[in-house]
């Protein structure tokens, strides 16, 4: 025999739940400079997240009631309800709470303990300038969840590539082309700059939730020639697709994330081309035009991940926007 408790009520605590206070998230971090033009860098942490009111939503059962407006007892013909008295028969009020509060009734309850969750990083990276200003860095990031099981982090991105680069058009007066040219022509054609940064990066783990699966899970994953938008993963791998046979309430044993199950990555460009044209001594104009994914490739949604849809496996959207163009000016002074 048991009942139900509530907050701040026969010896309970005034909290919704208990929270631990030995979470100690420790970073430490380094950087070392090998020589004038090579860096090696690196660090540790773990993170908590936040868990509350503000993040979760708190079951306040027993101490609020819902009072229903019912504006009239006879279907429309006179009311009883008015903007100025909506609840002409009172506002009910929550009544004293005990174990017999809720009995007969469902009932939800928050656990007594509540672990925050938390990931450890791990990244490294080395820095390395070239002739022509170029600089290098190529760097690794580890995210993995340590709570409530072993797994890769939703956060975790295998690889990324960025590059950015700045390149003076060798067009005007002065320049390997039409170093000659007259004045008004230079105005138009010299003096361009052209900017771009690319971004590469693998895509986020795949999570198929509270599944059956029967079977291999290294079979889940296609070679990169085999996956396309209508077949990202095996789909013919022994899933349970009969919807009648969900999983309801259990433990569950399948992995909350596959390592090598992916969704697609990112490959996206930025760019821009620029040119200040000097009016006077003091004053001055910037002629510029940006270009917002300037290769207009599609940036592709995750896959649908339940089994018993029909689309399973299928990539049906797309994610961010489509190419964007501006075009701009600035007067310096």
């Amino acid at each position: 025999m048991g009942g139900l408790t509530f907050v701040a009520r026969n010896g309970s605590s005034r909290g919704t739940f208990g929270t631990s206070a030995k979470n100690l998230a420790p970073r430490i971090g380094f950087a070392c400079q090998l020589t004038s033009k090579m860096v090696v860098r690196g660090g540790y942490g773990i993170f908590f997240s936040p868990i509350g009111a503000d993040q979760l939503g708190i079951n306040q059962a027993g101490f609020s009631v819902r009072t229903n407006l019912i504006p009239s007892n006879d279907n429309g013909q006179t009311y009883i309800a008015s903007i100025a008295n909506p609840f002409s028969s009172g506002l009910q009020k929550p009544t004293e709470v005990n174990l017999t509060t809720y009995v007969g009734r469902a009932v939800t309850a928050s656990p007594e303990l509540r672990p925050n969750p938390y990931m450890q990083r791990w990244s490294f990276s080395v820095q390395r300038e070239f002739r022509g200003r170029i600089l290098l860095e190529v760097g690794y990031l580890n995210d993995s969840d340590a709570q409530p099981e072993k797994a890769i982090a939703e956060q975790d991105r295998a690889h990324r590539l960025t590059i950015a680069s700045v390149y003076e058009l060798p067009f005007g007066r002065g320049r390997l082309l039409g170093g000659n040219m007259n004045r008004w022509l230079d105005a138009a054609l010299g003096g361009w700059q052209l900017q771009a940064i690319f971004q590469g990066q693998s895509g986020p783990p795949l999570a198929f939730g509270n599944i059956i699966f029967r079977g291999n899970v290294r079979d889940i994953v296609l070679p990169v020639g085999e996956r396309s938008i209508t077949r990202w993963f095996n789909t013919g791998a022994p899933f349970e697709k009969d919807s009648t046979k969900q999983l309801g309430s259990n433990i569950r044993a399948f992995p909350s994330r596959l390592t090598g199950l992916r969704g697609p990555g990112d490959n996206y460009w930025d760019m821009s081309l620029s040119k200040t044209l000097k009016i006077t001594e003091r004053l001055k104009m910037q002629v510029r035009t940006q270009w917002e994914g300037a290769m207009n490739h599609p940036q592709f949604n995750n896959p649908n991940m339940a089994p018993t849809n029909t689309l399973f496996g299928t990539i049906t959207a797309i994610r961010g926007e489509a190419r964007r163009i501006y075009v701009g000016a600035k007067l310096v002074f």
